[in-house]
């Protein structure tokens, strides 16, 4: 956690102006509600669950792709394309079956006064965390289906599908 913090913290600095109160500039932004939250897999592999690069190395190994790509949303599509659309979600599904109900982090995220997460995971971690506090988040996974989002609502974006 104090690993994620340091790079979060840096992050901050180069985005930020110089000496502006990181704290205080997003506080400011949430206020004006154009905060977005991404969440990434960090947030998933505290609970067990493989980092995007271990998922896909994983998978790419199970169909025995060779390829010299080393981008891993290149070697992701390469592996779609190799297997299929459904196979491949098969394929992702099968390795995150030991999934806990919620972690600290995900509790603290949805505690933000934020409606939009935006999200590369392909877990519903985020999602059963908001279902468990009685929130009912709208979940996007199709791109076309982005134009309906509804700013008042609680909402996660989940580009991988």
């Amino acid at each position: 956690m104090k690993n994620l913090q340091r790079k979060i913290d840096k992050f901050l600095e180069k985005i930020l102006p110089q000496g502006e109160n990181t704290i205080g500039y997003l506080a400011e932004e949430m206020i004006k509600k154009r905060l977005v939250i991404f969440v990434g897999a960090g947030c998933s592999v505290d609970a067990g669950l493989p980092s995007w690069a271990d998922l896909i190395s994983d998978i790419q190994k199970g169909v025995s792709l060779k390829t010299n790509e080393t981008d891993l949303l290149r070697i992701a599509s390469h592996i779609e394309k190799k297997i299929g659309d459904l196979p491949f979600r098969e394929e992702i599904i099968k390795r995150l079956n030991s999934i806990p109900i919620s972690l600290p982090l995900h509790k603290k995220l949805i505690q933000l006064d934020v409606n939009l997460f935006i999200t590369t995971n392909y877990d519903h971690l985020l999602e059963d965390t908001f279902r468990n506090e009685m929130i009912q988040p709208c979940v996007i996974s199709r791109y076309q289906d982005i134009p309906s989002i509804d700013p008042t609502k609680k909402t996660i974006v989940k580009l991988h599908g």
